[in-house]
């Protein structure tokens, strides 16, 4: 996941100050460790929102959520994010690919089809 483009000085933007972060980017990279192991928890999609509030110029939580959302097997949700994150990012493969994944488990070939064509 990444940071949004600078707007003015490194990627925090104007007046925000990096050692103001230091806890949000701990949070951050605790659950990206946690959801890298496999290790998710109900909870998850609470501490993403959460982790938005404090820092919303993150980018790429909704593709978190959507990880998290499909390991809960909450499908709809799941959806939902990775549409919500590629219409902000479309670009991003990986995330393309996992929700191409997503619809073909699904059985939506023809979707998932369309998703996998559309990757570089």
């Amino acid at each position: 996941m990444r940071l949004s483009e600078p707007k003015t000085r490194g990627h925090f933007g104007k007046g925000i100050d990096p050692k103001d972060r230091i806890r949000t980017f701990e949070s951050y990279h605790e659950l990206l460790d946690e959801i890298g192991s496999r290790k998710i928890e109900p909870a998850m999609p609470k501490r993403i929102s959460a982790l938005r509030k404090m820092a919303p110029e993150l980018r790429g939580l909704e593709f978190l959520e959507a990880q998290v959302f499909d390991a809960l097997r909450r499908t709809s949700d799941a959806l939902q994010k990775y549409n919500q994150g590629l219409d902000i990012e479309p670009g991003d493969s990986i995330a393309r690919a996992n929700y191409a994944n997503l619809l073909l488990r699904m059985r939506r070939t023809s979707e998932a089809e369309r998703e996998f064509l559309r990757l570089p």
